[in-house]
């Protein structure tokens, strides 16, 4: 869905950066929101699983537009497809063993609502590189 949307609706003629930082800034809110609000209560359980449900959308959305990069880029460059897939994968299953690691001790030290919090800054670490362009995206012509 996320991939016939950004490929349908460019953004700027652009099908991926754009749509990268939108994701990682509604995830970045909802999560940022959720670290914020006063505890839940049986009228703000709903309010929570939306924005939690949001924040992995947020999740999902980046990594679909990541996920079509990489396969533009094993289309242009075939003989490097498998160390393509190789180091994406690679530095997925490394980071989610760096964060399984950290999370541990930052719920100890910052609680649940620290740890929301500093989790909305993550997001920022998706965009950031989106943002300016280094995705290496060509512009769509009018």
């Amino acid at each position: 869905m996320f991939g016939m949307l950004s490929d349908a609706f460019p953004i700027r003629g652009y099908r991926r950066g754009p749509y990268i930082v939108i994701f990682c800034l509604l995830g970045s809110s909802a999560i940022l929101y959720a670290g914020l609000m006063p505890p839940p209560s049986a009228s703000s359980i709903g309010l929570l699983g939306v924005l939690l449900w949001l924040a992995n959308l947020a999740m999902a959305g980046p990594d679909v537009m990541i996920d079509a990069t990489t396969a533009e880029r094993v289309v242009t460059h075939p003989a490097l497809a498998s160390d393509i897939q190789s180091l994406t994968w690679g530095l997925l299953g490394v980071f989610a063993v760096v964060a399984g690691v950290i999370e541990g001790p930052l719920q100890a030290s910052f609680g649940a609502r620290g740890l929301f919090i500093l989790t909305a800054a993550v997001f920022f670490v998706v965009a950031f590189p989106a943002g300016l362009g280094w995705l290496r995206e060509k512009r769509l012509s009018k």
